[in-house]
C-alpha cells in the first residue's frame, strides 16, 4: 500500500484581486524564481495549509489582497 501524498493544486483567492491556480504536475514540479519572487512565501502557505500553526511571510505586500487559500491533493494515489 503506498502512504504517499501527492499536491495536484493550490488555489489562494481574494476579493479584489484575481485568483491564483498553481497545478503540479503528474511527475516533478520544479518551482523557480529570482530572489523576493515568493517561493519561501509558498513553501510556507504549503506549511501551513497542512496545519503548520505559523505562517510565516503572511504579512508581504504582495500578499495583502488575497485572504483565503485551499489546497487539493492525493493520498496513496487516491
Amino acid at each position: 500500500m503506498n502512504h504517499y501524498f501527492k499536491i495536484k493544486r493550490v488555489v489562494i483567492k481574494g476579493s479584489i484581486v484575481p485568483p491564483v491556480l498553481i497545478e503540479f504536475g503528474q511527475k516533478l514540479t520544479i518551482i523557480t524564481g529570482g530572489s523576493d519572487s515568493g517561493k519561501t512565501y509558498f513553501y510556507n502557505l504549503i506549511r501551513y495549509l497542512f496545519g503548520h500553526n505559523d505562517f510565516e511571510n503572511a504579512g508581504i505586500n504582495e500578499a495583502r489582497d488575497y485572504d483565503s487559500a485551499h489546497i487539493e491533493f492525493s493520498i496513496g494515489g487516491k
